[in-house]
């Protein structure tokens, strides 16, 4: 190749980037939950679709096992230990915000909303917020997307499970739109293509671009739900058909794109919180071959079925066994906007790795928390868990997790369902290994600077949205502070 040439393609190269971008996330959607990562009885065509026009991330983690700490990870870049957004106590405790929790995401955090509004971006979300409501003395929606540089919101702020609920109403959730709740409880029977419209017309009215579109999942959450289309339709049972009746939203937007032309333009993301919830049996999700699930730092509590879309420029049919993680689509999309967050992150850009199918990882080590807690740490094939939890374990710490000196180590390529700890006579890797491992851990934790956690800060119930008395509480009686 002349040099003439080649300066040509690096150029075009460079200016490669996207005019549009859409993040779809899914709740508690596991490793194993889809056909095209080996689920014999759950169809998820738009996800084949996904890795057959796109790139499959075989390597792909989650900044944390939990919802609201993983969800507070994706949308800023940066740890949740790092932000405040992860629950700090010795038990561990959930890690989640509920309807009378105090605080939130914090002000002095820039999303990836907020990045790409400065920018000229229209920015929408529909479906799951997760990362606070309420502030001291305040029934202003102080922590919604609005405030995190959302021009638009149509969803629910927090799981769809247990708020306002009772025996006979076991989905009882608030749907908001901008800042104010606007139902009570939540219609499931047509929630889905409420917000998938929702979605469709926002992409319509932006179709010149730029726009954002953040789109995270109701699906597949316990408590299940399927709309007429879906209900009874799965081999799967009602997991099955939640699982189904997402993948079918998945392809309307795909499908969309295309319809408007823009798909060319647009770069999509899909991956998944955190990985299934075990402890609720056929009703929860599946990891496949991994180990663990939601609440763990185990592969199948972290490890993700991940995939980006990009017609025209991502190769199709890719499949990447480079180290990635949700933290990343911070850091790519910054790199494609040439613009620098304010706060350094922990997501690197994978820009590389999109647009060239030779492309190493840009992690050396990639750290795993459980809450605020360090629990593992992966180094190139090589995984180390300094704290593991048994498998009905749903805290960080406490009664049935184990601490670990020193740590286990795997060989994650070779045994991915970590089954079988290595020691010195295995590899002859080990000591060195560990060794390098050690010194990282040492260095990220003098580097960390935590903020002080916004899940440690207490409830208020007289500050939750209100439904259906006597099963939601309000006034001075309701007021509890967690010690």
């Amino acid at each position: 190749m002349s040099l003439l040439a080649l300066f040509l393609l690096l150029t075009l190269s460079s200016a490669q980037k996207p005019k549009n971008y859409v993040i779809m996330f899914a709740d508690d959607f596991g490793y194993g939950d889809s056909s095209v990562f080996g689920h014999p009885t759950i169809r998820t065509p738009s996800m084949d679709r996904l890795a057959r026009e796109g790139i499959r991330f075989n390597r792909w983690y989650s900044a944390n096992p939990v919802c609201s700490p993983s969800r507070a990870a994706l949308m800023t870049g940066r740890l949740s230990a790092r932000t405040g957004m992860s629950r700090c106590m010795p038990t561990g405790g959930d890690g989640v915000f509920n309807p009378p929790s105090i605080g939130g995401l914090p002000d002095n955090e820039t999303t990836i909303a907020e990045l790409l509004k400065k920018k000229g971006f229209a920015t929408q979300i529909v479906g799951k917020w997760h990362l606070g409501i309420n502030e001291f003395n305040s029934t202003d929606c102080v922590h919604c997307p609005l405030q995190h540089g959302f021009d638009h919101y149509l969803g629910l702020p927090f799981s769809n499970s247990e708020q306002c609920a009772d025996e006979d109403n076991p989905l009882r959730c608030f749907l908001y739109e901008n800042n104010t709740l606007i139902e009570q409880p939540t219609d499931y029977t047509n929630i889905s293509f409420r917000l998938l419209n929702r979605a469709l017309e926002f992409m319509t009215e932006n179709k010149d671009g730029p726009f954002f579109l953040y789109y995270p999942f109701l699906h597949t959450h316990i408590q299940l739900f399927a709309s007429k289309m879906f209900l009874n339709t799965s081999r799967r049972g009602f997991f099955g058909d939640n699982a189904e009746e997402m993948d079918y939203c998945i392809g309307e937007v795909l499908d969309h794109l295309v319809s408007l032309g823009i798909d060319k333009d647009t770069l999509v993301f899909f991956t998944s919180d955190n990985g299934p919830w075990l402890q609720k049996n056929v009703s929860g999700g599946s990891s496949g071959l991994l180990r663990g699930g939601k609440f763990q730092t185990w592969n199948g509590g972290i490890m993700e079925p991940s995939f980006a879309w990009w017609p025209g420029t991502i190769t199709a049919g890719r499949m990447s066994m480079e180290l990635t993680n949700s933290m990343d689509i911070m850091a790519t999309i910054a790199d494609f906007e040439e613009t620098t967050p304010p706060n350094p992150l922990d997501g690197k850009s994978i820009k590389s790795i999109l647009l060239d199918e030779t492309a190493k990882t840009p992690h050396e080590f990639m750290f795993h928390y459980c809450g605020c807690h360090l629990m593992a740490v992966t180094h190139g094939a090589y995984k180390a868990h300094y704290i593991t939890q048994d498998v009905l374990v749903t805290n960080c710490m406490g009664d049935g997790v184990q601490t670990h000196d020193p740590p286990l180590l795997f060989d994650s390529l070779r045994d991915p369902s970590e089954k079988y700890p290595l020691t010195e006579a295995m590899d002859t890797n080990y000591s060195s290994v560990l060794a390098t491992i050690e010194a990282a851990v040492k260095e990220h934790k003098a580097n960390l600077n935590p903020a002080p956690s916004q899940q440690n800060r207490g409830e208020n119930k007289d500050l939750q949205p209100c439904c259906n008395p006597p099963h939601c509480c309000c006034g001075p009686a309701c007021h509890k502070v967690i010690e």
